[in-house]
C-alpha cells in the first residue's frame, strides 16, 4: 500500500533552515512507515509540503495535489505527525472524510492513534479537531488584539510599506527619494485639481512606482501610479505622523512627511471635488443624485452612464446605470459593479429612510424634543444631501449619513446602515430585488412579451398567416420564438390584469412564466 506523507507549517518561518519543522515531521512520519513495512506499507516519495500555510483552508498547493493523487488512485494511506497539520476545521475535515471514504484511502496520525473506520474512532478525532479549531480561533483573536493595541500605540504592524517610507527595525524610515515623490504628488494635487491629471503629469515624468524585492526573491512595483493608487495616497494620514485602524487615527510612531497644512489643504480638496457633481452639466436633463457617492466593494466609484434608445415614435428613452469603469480602474472591481440607477436611488433611499428611522435620542447631543424636530426636519431633505457614501456588496447595501447631516444632528457617532440586497437578473437588467414581495412595478419586457405572443395568435387563428413559417418571417424572428411564447397569448383576463400592474414576484422571468403560469 502506497503511503503518502504529508507536512505543514503555518508560518514561513525558518523554512530557509537546512532542517526544519517540515523536515521533522516528515523524519517521523518516514520512521513510522518503516514500522510498518510487514503491513505492506510503502513509501510514496512525493512531497507533499505546504510550509506557510494556514490550517484553516483547504487552498493549499500541497493538500490539492494529494486530493488529484487521491482521487487518481496513488494513494491509498496519508500518514500526518498530527491531525492538526491536515487541517484544523471540523468543515474542512467533513470533506476529506468524504473523499477518503468514497476512495478507500485512510489516514494515520504518528502522535495520535485512532481508527477512522469505527464510530469511536471517528468521535476521537472530531474531539481533537474541535480543540485543534478552538486553538486556531483562540490564537486569531489573540493577534487581532494584540494587533489592534500595537496600532493603537502608533506602531506599523507589517504589510506593504507606504510610497516615501522603507522597513528599518519593525518601523517605518522615510526614504528621501520618494518622500520628495510623494510631497510632489500632494502638491500636483492641489495645482492641477484631480487625480488624473496627477497621474498624467507623473507619467510625462516618468515617475514610477518604488520597486519591492520580496523575500521570494520577486521584483514588484517600477509601474505607473494608478488613480486608485493615487486616491490611496491622498487620502492617507500616515505621510503627517499618523496611523489609521478601523476607521480610528492614532499618533504614530514614525516621522511625518508632509506638513500639517498641506495635508489639511489636499483633504478639504477631495471634499469639495467629491460633492461636486461629476459630468453633469446643471442642463442636463438625467440627473444623478449618487454620483461621486456610490462606490463597489474594492473601493472603486462607480461613474453615471446613460443609454439612449430611440422609440418607434422617434423620441429617447434615457436608461441610466452606476457602473465602474473598467477602462480607467485596475481590477479587483468589486463584488457589485454595475446596476440600474433608479434601482440604486431606490434601495438608498429606503435604507436611509430606515437609518433615520432607527436614530434614538440618546445617540444625539441634543434634547429629546430638538432631537425629535431635527430629525423630522432632515428626513425632507434630498438624497443627495442625506448621503455620505453607498458602498455596494453582492449581499447587501451600506449607507452612510452624510458628515454635515450628522453634525446637525449633533450625533455621538457616524451614522451607518447595512441594507439587505438581493441581485438577480431580471430580463436583460441587473435589477436589484429587494425581497419576494410584489413591488407593484410593472415588468416591461413581460408585457411587451404577452402582447406580441397575444398578436402572434391572432395572426394565426385568423388566418392572416398560413404557417408559423410566414409569420416567422414577416415578424423577422425564429420560428422557435414564435412557438415558446405562444401560450402566453392564453393567459387568463386575471392574470393579465396583475401583470400589468406589476402584481407578482419581482424577478419574474419569460422562462419562469411559460413553465408555471400560477405565479401570477
Amino acid at each position: 500500500m502506497r503511503c503518502a506523507i504529508y507536512t505543514r507549517k503555518s508560518t514561513d518561518e525558518g523554512l530557509e533552515q537546512s532542517f526544519n519543522s517540515l523536515d521533522a515531521q516528515r523524519e517521523a512520519c518516514e520512521a513510522f512507515i518503516a514500522s510498518q513495512k510487514h503491513e505492506g506499507w510503502i513509501m510514496d516519495d512525493t512531497p507533499y509540503d505546504d510550509g506557510g500555510w494556514s490550517g484553516g483552508t483547504l487552498e493549499r498547493p500541497a493538500v490539492q495535489q494529494l486530493l488529484e493523487d487521491v482521487r487518481q488512485g496513488r494513494v491509498q494511506i496519508i500518514v500526518v505527525y498530527k491531525i492538526d497539520r491536515l487541517t484544523r476545521s471540523l468543515t474542512d475535515f467533513a470533506k476529506l472524510v468524504e473523499i477518503f471514504d468514497t476512495h478507500k484511502v485512510t489516514f494515520v496520525s504518528v502522535t495520535q492513534q485512532f481508527n477512522t473506520t469505527t464510530s469511536m474512532g471517528r468521535l476521537t478525532l472530531n474531539v481533537l479537531l474541535s480543540f485543534a479549531q478552538y486553538e486556531r480561533e483562540i490564537t486569531g483573536e489573540r493577534i487581532r488584539d494584540k494587533f489592534a493595541a500595537s496600532k493603537a500605540k502608533g506602531m506599523f504592524m507589517g504589510g506593504k510599506v507606504p510610497v516615501g517610507y522603507r522597513l528599518g527595525n519593525r518601523e517605518l524610515l522615510i526614504d528621501e527619494i520618494y518622500a520628495q515623490v510623494v510631497t510632489q504628488i500632494f502638491e500636483s494635487y492641489l495645482k492641477l485639481g484631480s487625480a488624473s491629471k496627477v497621474k498624467t503629469y507623473l507619467q510625462e515624468l516618468n515617475i514610477r512606482t518604488p520597486p519591492r524585492e520580496h523575500r521570494n526573491g520577486k521584483i514588484s512595483g517600477g509601474k505607473y501610479f494608478t488613480t486608485g493608487h493615487l486616491y490611496q495616497i491622498l487620502s492617507n494620514p500616515i505621510y503627517i505622523g499618523q496611523v489609521r485602524h478601523h476607521g480610528k487615527i492614532y499618533d504614530g510612531q514614525h516621522e511625518a512627511i508632509l506638513s500639517q497644512s498641506l495635508w489639511d489643504e489636499v483633504q478639504h480638496k477631495l471634499a469639495e471635488n467629491a460633492a461636486r457633481p461629476k459630468g453633469i452639466s446643471a442642463r442636463r436633463k438625467v440627473q444623478y443624485p449618487l454620483v461621486g457617492k456610490i462606490f463597489s466593494s474594492s473601493g472603486h466609484r462607480l461613474a453615471p452612464t446613460t443609454v439612449h434608445k430611440p422609440t418607434k415614435a422617434n423620441q429617447k428613452n434615457y436608461y441610466r446605470h452606476y457602473t465602474v469603469n473598467r477602462t480607467r480602474r485596475e481590477p479587483p472591481y468589486g463584488e457589485l459593479t454595475s446596476l440600474p440607477a433608479q434601482e440604486a436611488e431606490h434601495v438608498t433611499s429606503l435604507a436611509l429612510q430606515k437609518l433615520l428611522a432607527d436614530l434614538k435620542a440618546e445617540q444625539s447631543n441634543l434634547s429629546a424634543d430638538m432631537f425629535l424636530q431635527k430629525r423630522q426636519e432632515v428626513m425632507q431633505l434630498s438624497l443627495r444631501e442625506l448621503t455620505e457614501t453607498v458602498v455596494l456588496y453582492k449581499d447587501r447595501l451600506e449607507v452612510t449619513l452624510s458628515k454635515s447631516i450628522a453634525e446637525r444632528l449633533e450625533l455621538t457617532e457616524p451614522a451607518c446602515f447595512s441594507y439587505p440586497i438581493k441581485p438577480r437578473s431580471v430580463g436583460k437588467r441587473n435589477k436589484v430585488i429587494l425581497s419576494d414581495i410584489p413591488q407593484n412595478t410593472p415588468n416591461q419586457e413581460l408585457i411587451l412579451c404577452v402582447a406580441k405572443s397575444w398578436k402572434w395568435y391572432q395572426s394565426l387563428s385568423k388566418g392572416k398567416v398560413g404557417s408559423v413559417q410566414e409569420l416567422a418571417m414577416q415578424e423577422k424572428t425564429s420560428v422557435e420564438t414564435i412557438t415558446r411564447n405562444l401560450p402566453l397569448a392564453i393567459l387568463k383576463p386575471d392574470q393579465v390584469e396583475m401583470l400589468l400592474k406589476g402584481q407578482h414576484a419581482p424577478d419574474l422571468s419569460v422562462a419562469q412564466l411559460l413553465k408555471a403560469p400560477s405565479l401570477i
